[in-house]
Formats: structure tokens, sequence, C-alpha cells
């Protein structure tokens, strides 16, 4: 978390993983700046869709401050949330639980941290959606009086992600610059498209920042030093991509195993993974490809300055060889109610159907949410999910009179959408077709629920 601070107020820049985190920033921060606590916060900019960017705003805001002051993000933050953290918020989990070494005994010759720190925080968490989205490069911005220029540039460490500058501070903030592919699962970043930004930023800023500063680490202070910092990293993306693309049209391997084990004598570890891994998924009930991975990966550990890869590397072997499940990641629930959207409802609803289960299955909703001033109308049909907006304009098809209509709030909705009973305000048609429809998702499977829940 990064504080800006003005004589009355102060910006907080990506206010970290968790209330708590939030909480001990802040109180540092006024312990030695603020220590009559004068000063309020008078704006937020989430750089990015990743929840250690997001997730503690509730607790550094007074409540009912969220709608009162800008809280920025780019275009798109919404969505990719939703997307990353929710509707593929239980695969990412399982992957984070090797990263985080999960299962690792806490002692030199196992877990001794996650690479930024020595653990990540499972406190409490929150999602405040933003009011001031940011859409185009060179869009600027007064925040309490401090005028900031922000730079478009999504699908590099998130799908949704911006960089600014701070022209009266002579300060550039790039929140991340460092991670091209993380181990916990999240979608591959376009190397090629980061170098291109990176030049952008370097062209569109790089003549009047001091000091370059990230979400994470130290910053780069000189201009002269932040431009070639900035240049290596742009350099460096574009050589992992442009050779990449190169190199893996020169054609496979034969004798796996064989190859595998001269690279590991050659101390080419990872490479001799890579083979090993496309072993043991095509052969996997041969234990000779299993064994000499778990030994590539022990080595691999053993060698990795990184924490989170030593974990992960750790993991993998002692999967290999004991083939012990490894657990998902425990953290309290994101509050995400009653902010996400109806349509972002429906989106996680639709994902948590039963395709075979639903394959014969016909049935249409309507829901008129009052205080959201929208009609959807709910079809399932093929086996999905489908939802669709109504409007004045919308025709009335033959074949898909609705089973049920119903008009209730928003919050009613939502506990309908959870199975629970509520009293609408005017319902027609079979009241039978909700509970219908939750049997055919995992809403109606109890204890098999996920996270992504709603």
């Amino acid at each position: 978390m990064t504080i800006v601070q003005r004589k009355e107020g102060i910006i907080i820049i990506d206010p970290l993983i968790s209330f708590e985190c939030a909480a001990a920033t802040s109180n540092i921060c006024q312990t030695h700046h603020d220590p009559e606590k004068q000063r309020r916060v008078t704006g937020m900019i989430c750089s990015h869709s990743h929840g250690d960017h997001y997730m503690g705003a509730q607790d550094v805001l007074p409540p009912g401050q969220a709608l009162a002051i800008p809280i920025i993000a780019p275009e798109g933050f919404m969505e990719a949330v939703m997307s990353e953290s929710v509707i593929a918020g239980p695969a990412m989990r399982q992957r984070a639980a090797f990263m985080y070494g999960r299962t690792l005994p806490r002692r030199p010759q196992g877990y001794i941290g996650v690479g930024l720190g020595m653990g990540s925080s499972i406190g409490s968490t929150s999602l405040i959606p933003p009011n001031l989205m940011i859409q185009n490069t060179g869009e600027e911005h007064v925040v309490d009086g401090v005028r900031i220029v922000f730079q478009m540039v999504p699908e590099t460490e998130a799908l949704a992600e911006i960089n600014f500058h701070f022209p009266g501070f002579q300060a550039l903030c790039i929140p991340e610059i460092a991670t091209y592919l993380t181990l916990r699962g999240a979608q591959v970043r376009d190397a090629k498209a980061w170098s291109r930004y990176l030049d952008e930023a370097i062209v569109l800023f790089g003549s009047e920042p001091d000091v370059v500063f990230g979400s994470h680490n130290w910053p780069t202070w000189g201009r002269k030093e932040l431009i070639n910092k900035l240049a290596e990293q742009r350099d460096m993306y574009a050589y992992l991509h442009d050779q990449t693309v190169r190199m893996m049209n020169l054609g496979g391997v034969e004798a796996v195993c064989a190859q595998a084990e001269d690279f590991i004598q050659r101390r080419d570890l990872r490479f001799a993974a890579t083979l090993l891994h496309h072993a043991v998924a095509a052969y996997s009930e041969i234990s000779k490809p299993k064994t000499i991975l778990a030994s590539a990966y022990k080595k691999l550990a053993h060698g990795a300055e990184n924490a989170t890869w030593r974990n992960l590397y750790l993991t993998g072997a002692q999967r290999l060889r004991t083939r012990r499940q490894v657990r998902m990641v425990a953290r309290s629930r994101t509050l995400l109610e009653p902010n996400p959207s109806v349509e972002q409802w429906f989106s996680i609803l639709s994902v948590q159907v039963n395709g075979e289960r639903a394959a014969e299955k016909s049935l249409v909703i309507d829901f008129n949410v009052t205080d959201a001033n929208e009609k959807w109308r709910l079809l399932v049909s093929n086996g999905v999910l489908i939802h669709r907006r109504l409007c004045r304009s919308s025709g009335q098809l033959i074949d898909d009179r609705p089973d049920l209509q119903m008009v209730l709030s928003k919050q009613d909705l939502l506990e309908v959408l959870r199975g629970n009973d509520v009293e609408c305000k005017k319902q027609e048609g079979r009241r039978e077709a909700v509970q219908e429809l939750l049997t055919l998702t995992s809403v109606s499977q109890g204890s098999a629920r996920g996270p992504s829940q709603l």
C-alpha cells in the first residue's frame, strides 16, 4: 500500500490483501505522520484486479465514505475480478496451495516463505466497487488537488491494469513489473504487450519523473536509472516472447526419460522437468518418469532463491512420491454481496450448471428486480443457463413463455439464488421452477459447494 499525503487528506494506492494488513499499515502511517488523525482518505486507486491490491479497502475507508470519494480502477476491473477470483476461484486456490506450500513442514528443508514475505494473510476481505473507471491512456484526473495521468496497460500483470504518473511529485507508479507467469494459475501474461506498454511508458513519462515505484518492491531513484530499469524490463519481455516463438518451432524430442536424465546430468533441470511432465501426463501408470521428475523437482527446489518456486517444486515432488492430496488455502470468503450486479450473479450461476443433468431440461424464469430497475430472463436450454436482459423492445417468443415470473428486490433475488425461501412482491407461475433450476447447479449440493458460490 502506498500513501500520497496531502495537507488535509491522503490518497491510498492498492489497499493490500486484508482488513488487518491495511489497518496495520494505516496505523503506522498515522503514528508517524498524523498522530492526531486529522487527515481523512480523499481518494483511492486500485491499480489492477488482483486481490492483494483491493481486498483490504473496507478497513481504511470510514463507514459510508466509499460513495463520497473517487475510487479509481481500470476499465474492466469488476469483470476481471469476477472472472479470475470468483468464477475460476476454486481451481486457482487449489494451485495456490502448491505455490504457498500449504502442506509443507515449516523447517529449513521445507517451507521458508512465500517470496514477497513470510506468509500470505488469510484475514478478512472485501470488495469495494470502483466508481471512477479509467478508459484511455493519457486520461487525467485531479484528486485532492493532485494531478494524476493514467496509462492503460490491460493484459499485463492482470486483465485490467493501469500505470499512473504524478507530475507534481515527479513520481511514476508502475504497480507490477516483474511477474510474467504466476504459479497459482492466473492467466499467462502477454509478454509482447507488456514490452510495448513499458516502451510506451518510457515515451509518455520518461522525461519527467525522478522516481519510479511499484506496489511490492523498493523504488528506483534517478531519471537515468529508472529509464534503464524500464528499458531492461521491456527488452526482457520482448526477448522472452520472441525467442520462445522462434524456438518452439524447432521440433520435439524422443525417448523422453533418457533425454531428461541426460539434461539432469547437465544441470538443465527445468527443461528436464518439462520433458518429464509430458511423460507423466501421457503415461500416468508408469512409475519411472514420476520418480525422475520428483528427483528433478527436489533439486530445483533446493536450488531456488524464491520461496514460492521452492514450495511449488517440493509440493510437486511430495505428491508424485506419496499421492498426498493438496488442500485448498483456507481463507475467509470475500464479501461480495450485495456489490456484484445482477448480471454478474447470473454469470456465476451459469458456470455451476451440471451440463449433463441439464441437457434434457427446459426452463424459463423472468425476474423483475425493482430496486435495480432491471428485468432479466433465465433460460435453461441444451444444458446451459442463458441470462438475457429484457427491455421494452424484447419480443415474446412462442416457445419460451416463462414458467415463472417474480417481482422482487435485489437482496431477495440473492436469497432466491441461494435456495432460500422469500416472500416476493409478486409472482406468477410455478414457484418450483426455481428449485428445479437450483437442482441443476452446485448451489443445491450442500457441503460440496465451492467458494465461487453466491
